[in-house]
Order: structure tokens, then C-alpha cells, then sequence
């Protein structure tokens, strides 16, 4: 009985260790985690918050102009080819990719123009 009272004794005076320990281990993992935790939330509130992209003209030009009365309807059509040179600035850190799409000229809610745009991705400015 000696040999088994002294096992009971050695596993009870190593039970207050290990918990220790495991509480050690719990407490370091849990400020880990929230640690994590905060720092993916500053960064998402300051630094990955989307900011709006600037939109630039650079030039325009009108191109074979044509204006011609109709006295009996009593109108005036011209026509013209306008070009436009834009560039975007993205200051987001990401790239974009869009498919085939158009631009509309508007003129008081009726589409006097329409323009295709090719696909194309837009990626990342790098300042110099």
C-alpha cells in the first residue's frame, strides 16, 4: 500500500503544476488571439478602407464638325466626333479587371454618344 499511497501523493503535488501551466499556455494563446484580432481591426478602419479614385481630363477635341438647318422642320443637327483622353488614378492597393463595356453621352436624359471600352485591368500605381 506504501508504494501506491506514494504514486497518489506524487500525482497530486503535480496537478497544481500542470494547471498552472495549462493556464499559463490558455492566457498566452488567448492575448495572441485578441492581439490578432485588434490589430486586423485598426488596419481595416484606417489602412484597407477604400478611398474613391481620381478621375482626370487630360484632353479633348472636337473632330469633324458638321452643322447643317433644316429651315422646314425648323431644327439644326450637328454632328461631331469628340475625343476624350481620361486617366483614373486608384489609390486603393488593389487592381481592378472589367470586361467589355460602353460609355454614354448624355445630352438633357437623351444618349447622343455611345463609346465601346475594351476589357482591360487596371493595377497598382507605385509612386516613383
Amino acid at each position: 500500500m506504501d508504494v501506491e499511497s506514494s504514486k497518489a501523493a506524487v500525482m497530486k503535488a503535480e496537478s497544481p503544476k500542470k494547471h498552472k501551466r495549462r493556464n499559463i499556455c490558455l492566457g498566452v494563446t488567448a492575448a495572441v488571439i485578441l492581439f490578432i484580432f485588434l490589430l486586423l481591426l485598426i488596419l481595416g478602419l484606417t489602412v484597407f478602407k477604400p478611398k474613391q479614385p481620381t478621375t482626370t481630363v487630360d484632353s479633348t477635341s472636337i473632330s469633324d464638325l458638321k452643322v447643317s438647318f433644316d429651315t422646314a422642320r425648323l431644327r439644326v443637327d450637328v454632328n461631331l466626333t469628340l475625343d476624350v483622353d481620361l486617366s483614373i488614378k486608384n489609390p486603393n492597393k488593389v487592381s481592378v479587371k472589367y470586361k467589355n463595356s460602353s460609355a454614354f453621352l448624355n445630352y438633357r436624359g437623351q444618349v447622343v454618344g455611345e463609346a465601346p471600352i475594351p476589357a482591360a485591368m487596371v493595377g497598382i500605381n507605385y509612386p516613383a
